[in-house]
């Protein structure tokens, strides 16, 4: 005899559920008296309606595309082809009406909450610079609501130029048809333009508006839940040692980031307590990592950053991480090297040299990183991760090849909203890139737990994640 439950679908975000079951009373032959008690979560992956995209990323066949950019396209050239002396006086004549659209719309951003924030009238364009801090799942969402906030805003202008800024640094041009008919997609997409100097911009010297929600040294605090867990061992169904993890960071300047990683161990079943079989792979309570670190677009499709700090609770050292991109952005080459010396022992230290080569598929929504080299154990070989997207969600296979082999399965669940809310002077939110995993020894008669393997160090705060939507910008 036992009872189920089930949450009704709608209480919670996402379509997510909760499921509980209890079996009180069990009586059989050969077993009983048996009792248990389960509960589990259930989240739909990718059976829900897909959100609206700007960029060409969206998964459509090239003659949808064609024929959705069409009539956009044709629209702008039609204007741009009336002579001046055809076109309404507005237009040419009165220039404060555009500076009073290009006011209107930066004053409306501010007020959604984005931040450096900068709009401009120039001719029969609005340029339109911006930082998202709102739409952290997926920052292509950023981009459609400001080019629909720009086409409700169009007043006289006939095209917009957006520039997505992250950490004070341009990061991707997206330009778009405006006007009550247009299509709020992509007519043309490129990394932004610029160099070494961090917010150089050579397009527009005098902003009509410029502002921002709060100061760009905005503390953000982001909390996630850290698991180390073993799964039908013979030690039991499922271990775990959980922790709560939050991360502290705040900008400085251009590119320029500080941050501190800190990790509360809350729950711990029996065999990660002190003693222990799993004790070493519990997940310790500490600093994790504390660390500043200053980005550089060397050119529009290249990224690199130096950093300097404290990592892996017990190490003090530097690493460098620099990222080549394609122009299309689906393929990119990257390294990861850093050298780390033990804070109590002069005679422990780690070097970390990685080569990365990724791949991003934008019409099966598929990633794939190849990793080779001296891992952070010093262990060198392979290391193949890869994402299978089902919008925010994800499902993640893995393949490891060093002192020993492994396979794991996982999954990528958002802890935060599609659109979070931040306050003038701090931000909280959850982690939008979480991920869960179960790993297993592959090609050995003897399948010994392992929790390393393969393990790589780098800034809570890499290239990718912070600049690059988590390598998902298309530019095709």
């Amino acid at each position: 005899m036992g009872a189920g439950v089930t949450s009704p679908r709608g209480w919670l975000p996402g379509g997510t559920q909760v499921k509980a079951k209890v079996v009180a009373y069990n009586r059989g032959e050969y077993d009983d008296d048996r009792r248990f008690a389960a509960i589990g979560i259930s989240i739909p992956f990718g059976n829900a309606g897909a959100r609206p995209r700007l960029a060409q990323e969206a998964a459509r066949t090239g003659q949808e595309r064609a024929v959705e950019q069409q009539e956009p396209a044709d629209a702008l050239t039609a204007r741009e082809s009336v002579p001046a002396s055809h076109r309404r006086s507005s237009d040419v004549e009165n220039p404060q009406a555009s500076s009073d659209v290009a006011r209107n719309l930066g004053e409306a951003l501010v007020d959604a909450g984005y931040e450096r924030v900068r709009v401009a009238s120039v001719g029969d364009t609005l340029h339109v610079r911006w930082e998202n801090n709102l739409y952290n799942r997926d920052e292509r969402d950023s981009l459609y609501d400001v080019a629909s906030r720009a086409q409700k805003a169009a007043g006289i202008h006939g095209t917009a130029r957006l520039t997505l800024l992250n950490q004070g640094l341009p990061v991707v041009n997206r330009t778009v048809s405006l006007g009550p008919d247009a299509k709020p997609y992509a007519l043309a997409a490129e990394f932004a333009p610029g160099g070494v100097l961090p917010g150089a911009d050579l397009t527009v010297s005098d902003w009509d508006f410029e502002g921002s929600f709060g100061p760009a040294w905005k503390p953000r605090l982001t909390f996630r839940p850290n698991i180390s867990s073993t799964v039908g061992t013979e030690y039991g169904v499922w271990d775990a040692s959980v922790a709560l993890g939050t991360e502290l960071s705040a900008s400085l300047w251009p590119g320029a980031l500080v941050s501190a990683s800190y990790n509360t161990e809350f729950y711990s079943s029996e065999d990660f307590e002190k003693g222990g079989v799993f004790f070493d792979g519990r997940q310790r309570t500490g600093v994790i990592e504390a660390e500043i670190q200053q980005s550089l677009r060397m050119m529009p499709w290249m990224y690199t950053s130096v950093h300097a700090g404290r990592y892996a609770f017990d190490y003090r050292g530097a690493l460098n991480e620099t990222l080549i991109l394609s122009p299309s952005g689906h393929h990119s080459l990257g390294f990861i090297g850093g050298y780390f010396q033990h804070r109590e022992f002069d005679d422990i230290s780690r070097r970390q040299a990685l080569a990365r080569y990724s791949y991003f598929n934008p019409g099966l929504d598929l990633q794939l990183d190849v990793y080779g080299g001296q891992f952070f154990a010093e262990d060198t070989g392979v290391r193949v991760d890869s994402r299978f997207w089902f919008g925010d969600y994800a499902v993640t296979l893995q393949y490891k090849n060093t002192d020993a082999e492994f396979v794991s399965l996982g999954w990528v669940i958002p802890l935060t909203p599609v659109k979070d809310h931040q306050f003038r002077y701090l931000q909280l939110r959850g982690d939008a890139d979480w991920s869960y995993s179960v790993q297993t020894r592959i090609n050995d008669d003897l399948n010994y737990t392992a929790f390393g393997g393969a393990g790589i160090v780098q800034s809570a705060n890499p290239l990718r994640e912070v600049y690059l939507n988590r390598g998902r910008f298309s530019n095709q």
